[in-house]
């Protein structure tokens, strides 16, 4: 029988200051691609000929502050306006799960529509958090297909995903970013990799296919890194630069694989020599890059 869609909080239509709203797009941006900045371009013109937008659907966190639900594109062409501190919003006060439920409501409208891998995208990162009541404030898979403008079908093939992980010990969210570890894309990859392998795993044979990514990986980079390291003798840059590549979450959780220590930057290697010795390391590098 089909579940009945909960209702959510009425909001409050008020001004704040644009200066107290900060955006989470990692949570409540179902949409992929970021600020479109023709979209963008076109809301700046409204302003800037003397015309108004919808007001924003913020959640209000309860310490004065208010987190973008529905609304980055109006966010980001009043930061651009720059003349207008206080601007109209719809405040919810609810909670994370409310949020994302209000951010798909609306994202589904017509006025920037979602597109089907956005869709599955969206109803696959909620699946991932919240399948079903398992937990409570959980949702049900009808819910999830209404809320997310997707298909039943869809979301349950999504459900047999999560649990197919789970049986094979796989991890379903980010620790440290509260999303799905694989979009919906790479989960059905890990899927057909499952099938053309019978099934789960082994130990041995997820440590095979990470050292066989790590090696493609260091034919790729390695002269870039080796140049930059030894020959610039700058690997701080190195670093600076791969934290820009892999983005924070994914390199934050990169250095907690590794527990924070200190890394050889060229081999990946866990050292706990000290500065003097590392430095050193690098005054005595041969010229020649090694090759993989």
């Amino acid at each position: 029988m089909a579940s009945k869609t909960r209702p959510i909080p009425e909001p409050r239509v008020r001004s704040v200051a644009l200066n107290k709203i900060k955006a989470d797009p990692d949570t409540f941006q179902p949409r992929s691609g970021g600020i479109d900045p023709t979209h963008a371009a076109g809301l700046l013109r409204v302003l800037e000929a003397g015309g108004t937008l919808d007001p924003m659907d913020v959640m209000d966190n309860g310490d004065g502050t208010f987190t973008v639900l529905d609304g980055h594109h109006r966010r980001a062409a009043y930061i651009e306006y720059g003349r207008q501190p206080k601007v109209p919003v719809r405040a919810y006060r609810c909670t994370v799960l409310e949020g994302e439920r209000i951010a798909g409501r609306q994202n589904s409208k017509l006025h920037l529509n979602m597109d089907d891998d956005d869709k599955n995208e969206w109803s696959w990162r909620r699946v991932c958090k919240y399948e079903d009541g398992n937990h409570q404030g959980g949702l049900s898979l009808n819910e999830i297909a209404s809320e997310c403008g997707n298909g039943t079908a869809t979301v349950s093939r999504q459900r047999s995903m999560k649990r197919a992980m789970l049986a094979a010990g796989e991890e379903i969210l980010c620790p440290t970013m509260g999303k799905p570890r694989l979009t919906w894309r790479e989960a059905l990859r890990w899927k057909k990799k499952q099938d053309a392998h019978g099934g789960a795993w082994s130990d041995e044979k997820r440590e095979e296919m990470r050292e066989a990514r790590k090696a493609k990986l260091k034919k790729a980079i390695a002269p870039a890194i080796y140049h930059a390291c030894h020959r610039e003798r700058d690997p701080e840059a190195t670093m600076e630069t791969i934290q820009e590549l892999m983005g924070h979450g994914p390199f934050k959780i990169g250095n907690e694989w590794l527990d924070f220590k200190e890394v050889n930057p060229l081999t990946g290697a866990v050292e706990d020599g000290d500065d003097e010795s590392d430095w050193q390391q690098y005054n005595t590098a041969s010229d020649e890059c090694p090759s993989f």
